[in-house]
């Protein structure tokens, strides 16, 4: 008997992105079952799902569940419905399209690591040969990471390298989660990271309790990755713009979430990790203000 894989998408407007994502999952033969968890969208969402896509299921919020409670509203969902715990969840955005053999990919990597979640590498929809993400290492006593690849790295070079990249953690675009995971540690985090890190906590919760994490190098979604955070475009001051990335909940730097982070995960003393890892923050964002 092949495993389900229930799919879960959190979304938020910006349906067209919804539709291409579906539209890229549902003609793969694997057994599955698509949830959207439509979070207060305005734009239709939900009746146009309802209508197009009879067969995938919607939930509903109120626009304030943001990421990590909109994945915990599937996850509780799939564990009401599913049949076993063999089964898997899959965490997806809706800004990603998955080419054919996506899910099939995913499958044989659980297979030969059926102890861990398998994440995905991250492409670049529009400039298909920029790899945006393949695992990192990460340093739990200063907050430095490592990416296993540069700027320059090809995808092609990746799955020559090897089709199962170690990283210390892994992000929520496109990661197959044995149903047992969560039976074991539980929820996302949405009390200290109600959007983004979420992700990130939770597959090391996984790693800490003994499972494995990986990225599969022929598993690829492609993302809208100039859609991810804030726009640098959209504020006029350097001001303006370093006072919204440090406290907007749509940041990925929010002052907040990196505390709440080096409080959490920190191997050193929290206010020593959290300065290193501010420090390269600010840095950063002053070269993008600067560069832009």
């Amino acid at each position: 008997m092949k495993k389900m894989i229930y799919i879960i998408i959190p979304v938020h407007d910006r349906l067209q992105y919804t539709i291409n994502c579906i539209e890229s999952l549902i003609s793969q033969k694997e057994e599955k079952r698509i949830i959207v968890v439509d979070d207060g969208s305005s734009d239709g969402t939900s009746a146009y799902l309802k209508t197009n896509f009879p067969d995938v299921a919607v939930l509903q919020g109120d626009g304030n569940l943001w990421w990590t409670g909109a994945m915990n509203k599937g996850v509780e969902f799939v564990l009401k419905n599913a049949s076993t715990e063999d089964d898997f969840i899959l965490s997806l955005n809706n800004d990603l399209v998955v080419p054919n053999n996506y899910l099939d990919e995913l499958c044989k990597a659980s297979q030969l690591k059926p102890n861990a979640l398998i994440g995905s590498v991250t492409v670049d929809v529009e400039e298909k040969t920029f790899v945006h993400y393949a695992g990192v290492k990460w340093n739990a006593y200063t907050g430095a990471a490592k990416h296993n690849i540069t700027s320059k790295t090809t995808l092609s070079e990746i799955q020559r390298k090897s089709n199962l990249l170690e990283t210390s953690y892994l992000p929520g675009r496109g990661v197959l989660i044995p149903i047992k995971v969560f039976k074991s540690i539980g929820l996302y985090d949405e009390v200290n990271f109600p959007h983004y890190r979420a992700d990130h906590d939770f597959s090391l919760r996984a790693k800490k309790a003994g499972f494995d994490l990986f990225i599969s190098s022929k598993a690829v979604v492609y993302s809208h990755t100039q859609e991810t955070g804030l726009k640098r475009k959209n504020y006029k001051s350097i001001i303006e713009y370093l006072k919204i990335s440090l406290t907007s909940m749509k940041s990925p730097v929010n002052l907040n979430n990196r505390w709440r982070w080096a409080k959490k995960h920190a191997k050193s003393f929290p206010v020593f990790y959290f300065t290193l890892d501010m420090t390269r923050v600010l840095k950063s964002l002053l070269q993008k203000y600067l560069s832009a």
